[in-house]
């Protein structure tokens, strides 16, 4: 090595040559292969915890032996107002309420024999004892050989409500239907009930889970006006309502009557704008029909009474009149004779009015 002045700064550079056996470059392959292995496991437990911790529903993983969590995502703890480390203390009790547990247990023996199940709009209980809902997932996981249970929450606690909202409004529309004394029924396009108030439940001696889904022309129509019917209601389907939006015809109750009602019929259409059915409003006027033939027959009567009348009283009175006058031009009684032709006819004009008129008087 040559001598370094003072002062001055020399770089040498070395190259060391080293020699190994066969056996240990092999051992070298080997750990470095190993290496890549575990660097690939490493990179792989990174990209499942990335999307673990980011998924859009809540995971929780749950030891099936001890019911407690062995761990849970990002999104499980915002939604129960716990942190990772808390999460891992609690167990199913912690997290539902009681009248739930007997269910979750059941599910937890299922899981524990492999099967998957799903529940709907279960509550689940918030640190705070607040309440939401989910729809859960429940799948069985194994790890190392051990069989644990992989929740999947989603939220559902905004279409919960949405749900009975709707619900509230559905109840208060029916309670306005029932309370109208109108038969008001909606059929789909092939003429199946899927909707009817309480009115028309009690006009047709049915309950109404015995008519919901029923055919309306094949069961509750007389079978001479069946055909008849079913072609009105292809021109409603084809979206012709003028010529039959309002409509009368019988209908056969439970009990073998028939009932004639007044129909008012309009479209129903979905948001395109396609037919999808009808909804009908009936009044039954079944006693006005009977009315109106009681007093259409009585007035024929009445009309036939007068003719009769007429025939009965009119003859003989025309008969007594011609002999009347019969004796006055032969030179009778004249004076006699006379008043009894103004009496008869004061009869025949009281039989007048009697028949004509319907009053008796002169």
């Amino acid at each position: 090595m040559p001598k370094i002045s003072i002062g001055k700064r020399k770089i040498y550079k070395y190259h060391m040559i080293m020699r190994f056996s066969r056996s240990e470059n092999i051992s070298m392959k080997h750990a470095s292969k190993k290496m890549d292995e575990l660097r690939q496991k490493v990179e792989e437990l990174e990209l499942f915890q990335t999307i673990f911790d980011n998924a859009m529903d809540g995971i929780l993983v749950l030891d099936i032996e001890t019911k407690k969590f062995y761990l849970g995502n990002k999104k499980a703890c915002k939604a129960l107002g716990y942190t990772p480390e808390e999460l891992t203390k609690l167990g199913i009790e912690d997290i539902h309420p009681k009248e739930e547990l007997k269910h979750i247990e059941e599910v937890l023996e299922r899981t524990a024999k492999g099967e998957s199940t799903l529940a709907r709009d279960l509550p689940v209980k918030r640190k705070d004892g607040s309440i939401f809902y989910a729809d859960i997932y429940y799948i069985p996981v194994e790890m190392a050989g051990k069989i644990y249970m992989k929740s999947i929450l989603r939220d559902v606690t905004e279409r919960k409500e949405v749900e009975r909202a709707l619900e509230k409004e559905k109840e208060r529309g029916q309670k306005y239907l029932d309370i109208v004394e109108v038969i008001i029924m909606a059929l789909d396009i092939n003429g199946n009930i899927t909707l009817i108030n309480n009115k028309g439940c009690e006009i047709l001696g049915y309950k109404k889970e015995e008519i919901i889904g029923k055919n309306w022309f094949d069961t509750f129509l007389p079978e001479g006006v069946r055909d008849e019917l079913k072609k009105v209601f292809k021109k409603l389907m084809k979206g012709d309502v003028d010529a039959v939006e309002r409509y009368e015809n019988p209908i056969l109750t439970k009990s073998g009557e028939e009932r004639v009602i007044e129909w008012r019929n309009s479209i129903l259409r979905d948001e395109e704008g396609n037919i999808i059915g009808v909804l009908s409003s009936g009044l039954d006027i079944t006693e006005r029909k009977r009315m109106e033939e009681a007093l259409k027959e009585a007035l024929q009567n009445e009309k036939e009474f007068k003719l009769k009348t007429a025939h009965y009283f009119f003859n003989p009175i025309a008969i007594a009149k011609g002999y009347l006058e019969l004796a006055m031009e032969e030179g009778g009684e004249k004076e006699k004779i006379k008043k009894a032709i103004i009496a008869i006819n004061r009869v025949e004009k009281v039989v007048k009015n009697v028949t004509q008129r319907g009053e008796v008087v002169e």
